[in-house]
């Protein structure tokens, strides 16, 4: 018991840490920001940067599998040369507004403290490659409580 205690106090602010590269497009390589950290029962909202003109931010609960195999994996195949995507992407939100943000909002369960999420920006791209889309740097978000 004491040490589920040690944990949850460890991940009482939450935390967004870099976790892998992607692939540059026409302007550079994107890099994703939390607008605060994910805590929950709150909204999770990040920024894609440089300022995409269209993106999606990919949701996986996992940055080892997905159901198209192991990760990360590379999308040449889909005409993505050198882009590896990095998480199981079960959730797809699209970035929104100006600035460009997606949010992820996160239920008032105390279960989910301590708890991951990885996330990857699909950004639009058409002159980038045959896919016309690259992926951005790769983050973890964990959830504070």
């Amino acid at each position: 018991a004491c040490g589920a205690n040690l944990t949850l106090a460890r991940f009482a602010s939450g935390g967004f840490h870099w976790s892998g590269e992607g692939c540059p497009g026409s302007v550079g390589p994107t890099t994703l920001r939390a607008q605060a950290l994910p805590q929950v029962g709150q909204t999770f909202a990040v920024e894609a940067l440089p300022q995409p003109s269209a993106a999606h931010l990919l949701v996986g609960f996992s940055n080892l599998g997905s159901p198209f195999g192991p990760l990360p994996l590379d999308l040449t195949f889909l005409g993505m040369p050198d882009c590896p995507l990095r998480v199981s992407s079960e959730i797809v939100v699209p970035f929104q507004g100006s600035p460009l943000r997606a949010s992820v909002p996160l239920p008032p369960d105390p279960a989910l403290a301590g708890g991951r999420l990885h996330v990857q920006a699909l950004v639009l791209d058409p002159g980038a490659n045959a896919l016309g889309a690259v992926l951005s740097e790769s983050a973890t978000a964990v959830i504070g409580g």
